[in-house]
């Protein structure tokens, strides 16, 4: 068997933005709608009539806890491969054929996430991600149109040691990917072993101190699904059964005082 190897240069531009925006109250707005007032001193209320107690008002300028921020990685790729590839900007393996020279910012990466929510005295947050990674428009120059793609979209909710979290998002067979400027629309060694996957999944999670266990159940998509439009039942769901998936790790936020993340763990669904 023959076997066929490419080089390519790639040219990374990176530009990152993050906006916190805080959900301000209505004070502003209630204040200055307030008439100025009259130049002659109001006239004393009758004694027939009680005078009205104060109400508390919210202080000017007072922001509620809500916290919506949006943020983003804008990519842009100059690529040259010398030989074929399977996918031209994020190539996985070599096929045959010649080399090609092009240009990509569908890797671009747009998000929002919210904070700052109670409910059930728990801490609720959010995140909406998408990308430009879900394929491109039949039309002339639709290689320059990628098409928007879910990457992940859920709600957590925090107690002190037990957390729920519903939607899409990483699965918890395998949560970590190496991480690559080059390779932003598939994690990499997608194609040699590292099983990833963004899922649909209700998981509850349990942590103390360094100690992580979580347990998921999350949709059975088995990667063959086809259908350019129509959620058309594939495999896993015609299986009638979803994916069951649990993970034991030791966790932290300064792995041995490097000040970086990091997490060992074993996991099997």
């Amino acid at each position: 068997m023959s076997r066929r190897r490419w080089c390519a240069w790639r040219l990374q531009l990176i530009a990152t933005a993050g906006l916190g925006v805080c959900l301000a109250s209505a004070a502003w707005a209630q204040q200055s709608m307030v008439p100025a007032p009259s130049a002659q001193p109001p006239s004393p209320p009758s004694a027939s009539s009680p005078q009205a107690t104060p109400q508390p008002t919210a202080a000017a300028g007072e922001a509620s806890p809500v916290k919506v921020t949006p943020y983003g990685t804008i990519y842009f790729n100059l690529f040259d491969n010398s030989a074929g590839t399977n996918n031209a900007d994020v190539p996985l393996w070599a096929t045959p054929g010649t080399g090609n020279l092009g240009a990509s910012a569908r890797q671009t990466r747009l998000g929002l996430r919210v904070t700052g929510v109670t409910a059930a005295k728990a801490k609720v947050s959010a995140v909406v991600e998408v990308d430009f990674f879900g394929g491109f428009p039949s039309v002339g120059i639709g290689d320059n149109m990628g098409v928007v793609r879910l990457r992940l979209a859920n709600v957590r909710l925090d107690w002190s040691h037990t957390s729920l979290i519903l939607g899409q998002d990483w699965m918890v067979f395998a949560p970590a990917n190496p991480i690559s400027i080059a390779a932003a629309g598939i994690p990499l060694m997608a194609a040699a072993g590292n099983p990833w996957a963004r899922l649909p999944q209700a998981r509850v999670e349990w942590h103390s101190g360094l100690a992580l266990l979580q347990g998921a159940v999350l949709a059975p998509s088995t990667g063959d699904f086809s259908s350019a439009f129509a959620y058309v039942p594939a495999s896993g769901s015609l299986s009638q059964v979803p994916f069951l998936q649990g993970r034991a790790a030791v966790t932290s936020s300064n792995w041995m005082g490097s000040k970086r993340p990091a997490s060992i763990g074993v996991s099997g669904g």
